[in-house]
């Protein structure tokens, strides 16, 4: 097998809080032992608590056509 290269565009995706409109969803850096996997989350201004199957932030790349 040979190497490839392609050109990705690299996005942070944030969650905002769905309850105060203002602060951001950050992960608590736990991971709950459930199948699949919960990670919880707590907003940065109101303290509201979320529980998702990803940590927020993230990173998504994409392929850019040349």
């Amino acid at each position: 097998m040979s190497e490839t290269k392609q050109k990705v565009n690299t996005f942070l995706v944030n969650y905002s809080c769905d309850f105060c409109e203002e602060g951001l969803v950050l992960s608590r850096g736990i991971a709950l032992m459930s199948y699949p996997a919960r990670y919880p989350h707590k907003c940065n201004v109101c303290a509201e608590e979320y529980i998702f199957k990803c940590h927020y932030p993230k990173y998504e790349q994409e392929v850019v056509d040349e």
